[in-house]
């Protein structure tokens, strides 16, 4: 899955509760936009038909992209990376210090998504793992789809952040706060609709020490499972936009079929939101 894999992030360094502003209103947009376009039905099996064109843009997803919450985005934001109360439905509330890989409070965040995900109708999985001596849960989520439902399409964000902070207070609010609370909004804007292919929205942990939860991941798919993944978009740091650029740094590898993501990718950005501007780099992020 890794020589399909297209990441998207903004430039920029993440500097405490920074996720918000107009960059941020924009990226969770394309972002979602770009998502929707791998995994809707055809037009021709969908079950609200539109017509017209927007210069090239598919008028379902410019109205599905009204969905999208940027103010809500925030707010989870806020809530998973301690700068508000995370409460779960059994009516218990915590402070989020610190997403470390093992940690309390990332056990916390990691209940509380499930719980938002389950509700949104999805079918939740935690998937257990350890790696040296480190160990943890990644969170995945399915919505099954309906005609090639073997084929999928992956949103990754890393939960976890980092633990070297003064009095261990690391917010990790764009990295990658932001990549979370997006995955997110992206399952409340999608919730619903009917799929071509299987959508899997992936929470891993373990990234700071290494992409462990990822990697185990990927080690315990078979070979037909790995040749399904029809896209993946990993999305790390999206929020905070550094210098103003309103630049989108699309990270494809030097594999063909991931080059061609990302030139496809930094389309969608160009037709959903051209304020934006993509920027390919063949490097890993």
């Amino acid at each position: 899955m890794a020589h399909r894999h297209t990441s998207l992030k903004w430039q920029g360094v993440a500097r405490g509760m920074q996720a918000r502003g107009p960059a941020w209103v924009l990226a969770l947009a394309v972002l979602f936009g770009a998502v929707a376009l791998l995994v809707l039905l055809p037009r021709a099996f969908a079950t609200s038909p539109y017509s017209g064109s927007l210069g090239g843009a598919d008028p379902r997803i410019t109205a599905m992209i009204a969905r999208v919450d940027a103010e809500r985005a925030v707010e989870e934001v806020a809530r998973i990376s301690g700068e508000a109360p995370l409460c779960t439905q059994d009516g218990s509330c915590v402070r989020v210090l610190n997403r470390y890989t093992g940690s309390e409070d990332l056990a916390h965040v990691l209940d509380y998504l499930a719980e938002q995900l389950a509700t949104l109708g999805y079918e939740v999985e935690r998937e257990p793992w350890a790696n040296r001596q480190y160990g943890d849960v990644n969170l995945i989520a399915k919505a099954t789809g309906v005609l090639t439902p073997t084929e999928t399409v992956y949103y990754v964000a890393h939960v976890d952040g980092v633990a070297s902070c003064r009095d261990r207070r690391c917010p990790a609010a764009d990295d990658n706060g932001s990549g979370v609370a997006a995955g997110l909004e992206i399952a409340r804007a999608l919730a619903g609709e009917r799929f071509e292919r299987t959508l899997v929205l992936m929470f891993t942990t373990g990234e700071e020490q290494g992409s462990l939860g990822a990697k185990e991941h990927l080690a315990g798919l078979s070979k037909a499972e790995l040749e399904a993944v029809h896209r993946m978009v990993n999305a790390d740091m999206v929020a905070w936009d550094g210098d103003a650029d309103r630049v989108v740094e699309l990270y494809h590898g030097d594999e063909p079929r991931s080059m061609a993501f990302a030139l496809e990718m930094a389309q969608t950005i160009r037709t959903y939101e051209p304020s934006l501007v993509p920027v390919l780099d063949p490097g890993c992020g």
